[in-house]
């Protein structure tokens, strides 16, 4: 790896880290407001940190996390000792537990459920970023023992009556739910993968027929027929969109669609090159491109795709999602979900492997070695044959 190469993957990275603390800027100067804090303390390091685990959790978690931080660097510095190494492992899976429960903390802090601190967790600059602009109101929920202990106290039914009376008003509300009803994150993430679907037939399709009814595979991860490009720019006209769709004319949502689809197809094709190693198209040569990344003609493409998406398409599947029974899609989401984030930490850690082998990284763990296995250079190459490296 020369220089040049080497300078190219580092400002991709830098570019990444800069658009997470934007995002994290803005999400905790909102999440700041509404929790009744300064919002200049979203702008100092650490202290952001500190005032977030104030108002969703307790100061004592923040100094905790810390520490156990700093231990784990310094078993890190220490790693020849085999008990030493193995505590630095556990100090590694604490900090992951402490920061799901913060995540967990911060959802439910502003009513969120299980779903959405998945969406924190996996998701962050997003899902802050939604927390921050929703109309969702910052409630402290405090949990220590004591407290429980005291409403659990005050929590006493007084007859059978009144009993029967609370499960009687669940039963009629859990009859008016309807599955992904609203605009919610499970109907986001049906969407996305609608994207992911139609995306990846969509460019076969057009392959057969512009190749002389050659076939081709152009699905962007390992297990499933599913381009994320596609599934990104659908979801994000959902997440942008979405939940004013009606009070947007035609030429407004055509106008946004235009300016979504070209910023998400700019940015995956910078971020695959200069944190992946990859190019997966190249405009340069075509009519109007901006940096080979995206062209003029494609965003008036995406434009139509996304004003045919919320004004026909959201609609339509809006409804029918929600005539599917509340207890079997609530199933049938969580399970598909949990399968599909297993194949896309795998398809991406494979992508990022591979780009470390080009550049002459060994794996420093088991899961390393077992990306370089599994999915070597070769098969990678068979898998996405629209991949140059």
């Amino acid at each position: 790896m020369d220089i040049i190469e080497a300078l190219e993957i580092l400002s991709g990275v830098i570019i990444l880290l800069i658009i997470w603390m934007v995002t994290d800027i803005i999400g905790s100067w909102r999440i700041f407001k509404k929790a009744g804090e300064s919002r200049w303390k979203a702008l100092i390091p650490f202290y952001s940190t500190y005032t977030m685990y104030k108002v969703t959790w307790h100061t004592f978690a923040f100094w905790v996390y810390g520490g156990i931080i700093i231990t784990n660097v310094l078993c890190s510095y220490l790693s020849q000792a085999n008990v030493i190494a193995v505590l630095g492992s556990f100090l590694a899976l604490t900090t992951l537990g402490i920061h799901i429960e913060q995540m967990h903390r911060l959802a439910v802090c502003f009513h969120k459920g299980f779903w959405f601190t998945v969406g924190l967790v996996f998701l962050k600059p997003i899902f802050i970023l939604i927390l921050a602009f929703d109309k969702s109101d910052y409630t402290y929920v405090k949990t220590d023992s004591r407290l429980l202990h005291e409403i659990k106290n005050n929590l006493v039914v007084q007859t059978e009556n009144h009993k029967m009376k609370l499960k009687q008003l669940s039963e009629e509300k859990d009859e008016t739910k309807k599955f992904a009803q609203g605009f919610c994150f499970k109907k986001v993430f049906i969407f996305f993968i609608i994207g992911c679907l139609v995306g990846t037939y969509w460019e076969e399709i057009l392959y057969f027929f512009t190749h002389h009814f050659q076939t081709t595979d152009r699905q962007g991860m390992l297990y499933g027929p599913f381009s994320p490009i596609y599934g990104v720019g659908i979801s994000i006209f959902v997440l942008l969109l979405g939940k004013n769709n009606d009070k947007h004319t035609i030429l407004k949502t055509y106008l946004y669609s235009c300016l979504i689809g070209g910023v998400v197809e700019y940015l995956t094709s910078f971020i695959a090159e200069k944190c992946f190693g990859v190019t997966f198209w190249d405009y340069h040569g075509m009519f109007l491109n901006i940096n080979g990344r995206t062209t003029i003609p494609y965003m008036l493409f995406w434009g139509l795709g996304g004003l045919v998406i919320m004004k026909v398409g959201y609609p339509l599947i809006s409804k029918w999602l929600e005539k599917i029974p509340l207890r079997w899609g609530n199933i049938i989401f969580r399970i598909f979900f949990v399968l599909f984030m297993i194949d896309f930490i795998l398809t991406y850690s494979a992508f990022g492997r591979m780009a470390l082998r080009d550049n002459g990284v060994k794996p420093y763990t088991f899961y390393g070695e077992f990306l370089d296995k599994a999915y070597p250079d070769d098969y990678m190459s068979k898998k996405f044959p629209v991949m140059n490296n």
